[in-house]
């Protein structure tokens, strides 16, 4: 079968489903009137397409062998994704939900996992948990027209966590309040990752990253042209995806990522899991093994 050309899809988003299984979130045919988004379950050398909807998908994440992806008008979609399943089973597993107030306050940015909960935030301070099979609402009164947009979200657990916005904007939740915290940036904060105890990690903006929780941060790195759009811990080493590479932080040094692969790359989202590193490119997807970067192609 002839490959799609590059310039007709984007992956929004990507997931580990177990050893060298993939689910990406793909947006085809973007240069149609009205593009389809698709999840594309890779498994045992065999990819299977599943329709998702109309919304654009921007976010995903595995719990339990279940993917939730995660739309930004406020959709959201999961499948089982269990081994022992078929790709008619996978299909029948489907829930739909659906987040009204998107409509009222705006897009929902990302989907995470804290603790042992499902939360998903965005625009104007809206943050929502998964409970009992239902999307309630968990900003406690934070969320207003005039709030801050929450880029990530992340933290210890569902009663100590933290949204991250841009110009440095940092608020931690605690003892059931949100509150802005001091942080040593101005810069568009993007992402967060809790990484020990009560410690997450920050990246941003300009290269920067700090590390902490409350009011006690330490400054890493600062100051270059490279953008952190996502994070993800890989044993003693923190990964960051920037627009044209991956940097890696190890014992508060930062490093550039040395591919050895002669094409011109796209990078955007990570994901870590049970010692593997993945990378999901708008364009391309790549694996880490073994010390080395390697490029998987998916069946678009």
């Amino acid at each position: 079968m002839e490959r799609r050309s590059v310039s007709t899809y984007l992956i929004s988003s990507g997931c580990i489903v177990g050893l060298y299984q993939i689910a990406l979130v793909v947006r085809l045919d973007i240069e149609a009137e009205k593009p389809k988004s698709v999840l594309l379950f890779s498994k045992n050398g065999n990819s299977h397409r599943f329709m998702l909807g109309n919304d654009f998908y921007v976010d995903s994440l595995i719990n339990e062998n279940n993917i939730y992806i995660l739309g930004k008008s406020g959709h959201i979609i999961s499948f089982s994704l269990d081994n022992k399943n078929s790709p008619d089973e996978i299909a029948q597993s489907k829930v739909e939900w659906r987040i009204n107030d998107a409509d009222e306050f705006g897009d929902l940015i990302r989907i995470r996992k804290i603790g042992d909960d499902l939360f998903c935030g965005g625009q104007c301070g809206q943050i929502y948990r998964l409970v009992s099979n239902t999307w309630e609402r968990h900003d406690c009164g934070f969320r207003d027209y005039e709030s801050p947009d929450f880029e990530d979200i992340g933290g210890e657990d569902k009663d100590d966590f933290y949204g991250v916005c841009l110009a440095g904007e940092t608020y931690h939740f605690s003892k059931g309040q949100w509150k802005r915290i001091d942080v040593p940036t101005n810069e568009n904060l993007l992402c967060i990752q809790h990484i020990q105890n009560q410690s997450v990690c920050i990246a941003g903006y300009g290269g920067l990253v700090m590390t902490g929780n409350d009011d006690i941060w330490r400054l890493i790195g600062h100051s270059n042209e490279k953008n952190y759009w996502d994070l993800a811990l890989l044993e003693e080493k923190i990964f960051f995806a920037h627009g044209k590479g991956i940097d890696y932080m190890k014992n508060e040094k930062i490093t550039a990522v040395e591919f050895n692969i002669d094409q011109k790359l796209t990078f955007h989202r990570l994901a870590s899991y049970h010692n593997q590193l993945w990378s999901f490119g708008e364009k391309h997807v790549l694996f880490l093994e073994d010390g080395q970067w390697n490029i998987f192609e998916p069946d678009l």
